[in-house]
């Protein structure tokens, strides 16, 4: 490695180049690593220059040292922040699709009913067919389709929040349910809980087998 050393004076240069092996091996053992180990030598020349160009004679090997090791302590310093900040923010992007999730479990919760919102759900959460959806609430495809109509006429349209009347307890497992399912990319998890839910209950019985859905697509990734 070559290190720049400004002629500022014969004296100077002829001391800084004498010490500079010696400086070079410090740094190499202090940093563990050859490629910073001399940048903080670079560093530390460059520093002893510019606070003692005039003195020359100030100039010595442990002086150099003391330069290159306190560069190395503010060099780690500052990379341990850099590292900190860059975990909080990988933290902060991984809250995210939890806050999206929360907001569209609670958008179904608001604006449908519970078959409503199990139905549409399933389609656009999941990309399940009609005739699978059908199977699953033990129903018609025609009857899934004309739910689905209905509920995307209203999206369309922008249809404010109606005046649902949910039962407190189907609420609050809807709404476990359709978070975790999405939290875990599972259908799953709600389609198994289905007899579970009274307002469905009725006219559903879980079918002997779980149906797979068609395809990936998922609302909230």
């Amino acid at each position: 490695m070559h290190i720049n050393v400004r002629k500022d004076s014969n004296q100077q240069q002829m001391k800084i180049e004498d010490y500079l092996p010696s400086l070079l091996s410090y740094c190499r053992f202090l940093t563990k690593c050859r490629w910073d180990g001399e940048d903080i030598a670079q560093e530390a020349v460059l520093k002893a220059i510019e606070k003692y160009g005039q003195k020359p004679e100030v100039l010595s090997p442990a002086l150099l040292k003391k330069i290159a090791y306190n560069q190395w302590i503010d060099t780690v310093r500052k990379r341990k922040k850099e590292s900190l900040e860059m975990e909080i923010e990988v933290k902060e992007s991984e809250k995210e699709p939890t806050s999206d999730v929360l907001e569209l479990v609670q958008f179904l919760i608001n604006h449908f009913t519970p078959k409503q919102a199990v139905i549409l759900f399933l389609k656009e959460a999941f990309g399940y067919r009609s005739s699978e959806i059908a199977e699953i609430l033990e129903t018609t495809e025609t009857a899934v389709k004309a739910i689905l109509h209905r509920t995307k006429k209203r999206i369309e349209h922008h249809v404010n929040r109606l005046e649902l009347i949910w039962e407190k307890e189907e609420e609050q497992l809807l709404s476990e349910l359709f978070y975790d399912s999405l939290i875990q990319q599972d259908p799953t998890i709600l389609i198994r809980c289905i007899p579970t839910i009274h307002s469905l209950r009725k006219e559903t019985q879980l079918p002997a087998k779980t149906l797979s859905p068609s395809c990936g697509l998922c609302m909230a990734a």
